[in-house]
């Protein structure tokens, strides 16, 4: 008789390429224990981008093959961070940041859009990587932005 170990079949993500042009290095990166990945490219000095607290970015974002599939230019967008108005890998990365601040992060499926396609720009299971600078931080709350990605 042989025996065969039991194969789980548990839902891992498969770990994407990703194109040379992000910039993407998994190992220089900070995982979060959601799976998330963040990375200071310059640390800011100003507020803190805290729960609760209108934030405003500027932001580029990806598909992990280098496709630009959305962004601002010079018009930031703005938000109350924490408050589920955006995808929860903006929520969870976005946090801490200082005002000046630039940070890419690298945002698994179950974090940005799970098992949704999004228009005909986001496939379903993806995982995104952001570009994102904090220019502001204010305590008054403010209308999410409708630019902004989120659920």
């Amino acid at each position: 008789m042989l025996a065969l170990p039991a194969c789980a079949t548990s839902s891992l993500e498969v770990a994407p390429t990703y194109a040379p042009q992000l910039g993407v290095d998994l190992t220089a990166m900070t995982r979060m224990p959601s799976g998330l990945y963040y990375q200071d490219l310059s640390a800011g000095d100003g507020e803190v981008a805290e729960r609760g607290r209108t934030v405003r970015v500027l932001y580029n974002a990806y598909l992990p093959d280098g496709t630009r599939f959305d962004g601002t230019t010079d018009s930031p967008i703005s938000f109350a961070l924490g408050r589920g108005q955006v995808i929860a890998g903006w929520d969870e990365g976005i946090a801490g940041m200082r005002v000046g601040g630039r940070r890419r992060l690298v945002v698994p499926p179950r974090l940005g859009y799970g098992s949704e396609a999004r228009a005909d720009r986001i496939p379903a299971n993806s995982t995104l990587v952001f570009d994102i600078q904090l220019v502001g931080v204010s305590e008054a709350p403010e209308r999410v932005d409708p630019r902004a990605p989120r659920l």
